[in-house]
């Protein structure tokens, strides 16, 4: 009697090993592009919620300092309605914050000189609103931040809105 040797693996073994593995092999594809695009997706909201924490903070900050009598709410040509707050604090320095496109600025303007700063390039909308028309000493922020992720071909919006009371009558 002979005794067959039994090494080794038949063709239909081998053959399902293969297709087991280009199925393995393919679904962790489809995880790892998954995740990247949830990681970039990730951060780059990240990156917008800091800005606008960043945002409201500055605008927070300046517009309490506000003299009521000094707010004005209108826009620079071409852009959405109430997208500038102009106002002069108590220390006599006139500040501007306003849409251009796709910044948000800000103007600081004091004895005459102006300086501007850029806060984001990421602006898609921005609208200063009071509650009651009459009333200017609570004034509503809104704002939209947008960021093209080029990767993804996708685009990344945050919205942020705040109400800001002005504290000098």
């Amino acid at each position: 009697m002979i005794k067959k040797n039994k090494r080794g693996m038949s063709l239909t073994e081998m053959m399902v090993v293969i297709a087991m593995m280009g199925v393995i092999f393919s679904l962790g594809a489809q995880i790892m592009i998954q995740f990247n695009r949830y990681m970039g997706l990730s951060k780059v909201r990240i990156n917008l919620q800091r800005d606008a924490r960043v945002i409201f903070s500055i605008i927070n900050r300046n517009l309490r300092q506000a003299k009521v009598s000094t707010v004005t709410l209108d826009r620079v040509n071409g852009q959405p309605p109430y997208s500038r707050i102009t106002f002069t604090r108590i220390d006599g320095q006139v500040w501007s914050f306003y849409q251009n496109g796709r910044r948000l600025m800000m103007d600081v303007t004091t004895g005459g000189n102006t300086n501007s700063r850029t806060l984001t390039e990421d602006i898609r909308y921005l609208a200063f609103t009071p509650p009651k028309s009459e009333d200017l000493s609570i004034i509503s922020v809104s704002l939209t931040l947008e960021q093209e992720i080029f990767e993804l071909r996708t685009k990344a919006l945050h919205m942020a809105s705040e109400k800001v009371m002005v504290m000098n009558k």
